[in-house]
C-alpha cells in the first residue's frame, strides 16, 4: 500500500494551488476521523498517535482570531524559523529550480537542507537558513552558516570531534545521524559542540524515526550543564521521505522534534516537474507553506495550545496512542488512549 493516499496528495495539492481555488487555505474538515488507525490501516507509529484535544482546563483556541505561534528557534535562539519546517530532497535540482526553492523558503522563513555544494553563496541572510552538508576537510574557509556532518556512530563521532578541534570557524554544527537507540551517542554529540541533531530515517538505523527521536529527546533532557538540561541548547530535527503532512509534523513535534525536514511531500504538493517554470515553483511552494502553517495552527487550536515550541515540542501529554504495544508506548513516552 502506498503511503501517499489519494486524500493526502489531494490535500497537499489544494494547499499548493495545483488543485482547487483557494491556495494556501486548509480545506474545511469535521472533527470526525477518516484516517488511521480508526478507518484506514495504520502504516507507521505516527498513525497510531492521536491528539488528546482540548480540555475544560485547556480550552480550544481559534487560531484565526487568537494569536498562535508556530515559530521555532534553533542554535540557542540564534536562528528563527517561522514554522517547524525545513525543505529537503533537492539533490539533482537544476540551478534555477534550486534558487527558486531557496528564495521561496527565505521569503517564508523556513530552512533549506542541501546535500549538494552551492555553486555560489547567496546573500548572507539567506545563507543563515541553509543547512549545508560538509566534511571536516571542507570546514576550513567556509562562510559562516550551519554545516551538517553525517555521523553514523560513536567511532565516527570521536574521529570528527578530534578533527574539529584543529579548526577555527564560526559555523554552527549539526550532526546528521541514522535512527539510533544509543543514549551515550546522543550525549556525546551534545558534548562535542554540535548545536543540533538531524535524526534521519533515510540513513537507516535499528529504530523507527519515532522511537529514536523520542529517546534522543529524553536522553538530552537528562544531561545537564550548569544545572540546565542540554536539550534546551541543542535542537532536534526529524527527517524522512515519509513525512507526509502537517499532522505528521505536529506529532513528531510532540515526540521531541523542533523541526522536520520534508522531502517528498513538497514535491508531490507542487507537482514538481523538471520543465516547471521557476516562478511557478516558487509560488506553489509559498502557497504550500502558508497552508501547512495554517493547518498546524488549527491543530494547535484544537489541542488548546498557543505556542508550538513551548507547548508542543516534547509534550507527550497532548497525545495518546491507539493499538500500540505497551513497550512501544513506554519508549515513546505516550500513554495509551483512555488513560
Amino acid at each position: 500500500m502506498s503511503i501517499w493516499r489519494r486524500d493526502i496528495v489531494s490535500n497537499l495539492r489544494l494547499l499548493a494551488g495545483v488543485e482547487g481555488k483557494n491556495p494556501g487555505e486548509p480545506p474545511i474538515a469535521s472533527m470526525g476521523a477518516s484516517n488511521p488507525p480508526l478507518i484506514e490501516r495504520p502504516l507507521f507509529i505516527l498513525d497510531h498517535i492521536v491528539s488528546d484535544g482540548a480540555q475544560v482546563t485547556r480550552p480550544s483556541i481559534d487560531p484565526y482570531r487568537e494569536p498562535t505561534e508556530t515559530e521555532i528557534y534553533l542554535f540557542g535562539g540564534e536562528l528563527r524559523l517561522t514554522m517547524p519546517i525545513i525543505i529537503g530532497g533537492l539533490t539533482g535540482a537544476d540551478a534555477q529550480h534550486l534558487e527558486a526553492v531557496i528564495l521561496a523558503c527565505f521569503r517564508m522563513g523556513v530552512g533549506v537542507h542541501l546535500e549538494q555544494p552551492l555553486s555560489r553563496y547567496p546573500h548572507k541572510h539567506v545563507r543563515e537558513l541553509i543547512l549545508l552538508e560538509a566534511t571536516v576537510g571542507e570546514l576550513h574557509g567556509q562562510e559562516s552558516g550551519p554545516l551538517v556532518f553525517r555521523i553514523n556512530g560513536v567511532e565516527e563521532l570521536t574521529s570528527i570531534n578530534h578533527a574539529l578541534k584543529s579548526f577555527e570557524h564560526n559555523n554552527r554544527l549539526i550532526a546528521r545521524t541514522p535512527c539510533l537507540s544509543n543514549h551515550d551517542f546522543y550525549l556525546g554529540v551534545a558534548k562535542s559542540g554540535f548545536q543540533a541533531v538531524i535524526i534521519d530515517e533515510d540513513l537507516g538505523g535499528e529504530e523507527s524515526l519515532e522511537v529514536a527521536l523520542s529517546e534522543a529527546d529524553h536522553a538530552l533532557k537528562k544531561l545537564t550543564i550548569d544545572g540546565l538540561p542540554v536539550r534546551y541548547h541543542i535542537g532536534l530535527i526529524a527527517a524522512s521521505d515519509r513525512i507526509r503532512s502537517s499532522s505528521d509534523i505536529f506529532k513528531l513535534g510532540g515526540l521531541g522534534a523542533d523541526a522536520c525536514i520534508i522531502r517528498n511531500a513538497w514535491r508531490i504538493g507542487v507537482d514538481y516537474k523538471r520543465e516547471m517554470p521557476s516562478h511557478l515553483l516558487s509560488e506553489r511552494i509559498e502557497n504550500l507553506l502558508i497552508g501547512i502553517q495554517r493547518e498546524i495552527k488549527l491543530l494547535m487550536g484544537a489541542a488548546g495550545v498557543s505556542s508550538y515550541q513551548s507547548s508542543i515540542v516534547g509534550n507527550r501529554e497532548l497525545f495518546r496512542a491507539i493499538d500500540l504495544p505497551q513497550h512501544v508506548c513506554e519508549r515513546l513516552g505516550v500513554r495509551p488512549a483512555g488513560e
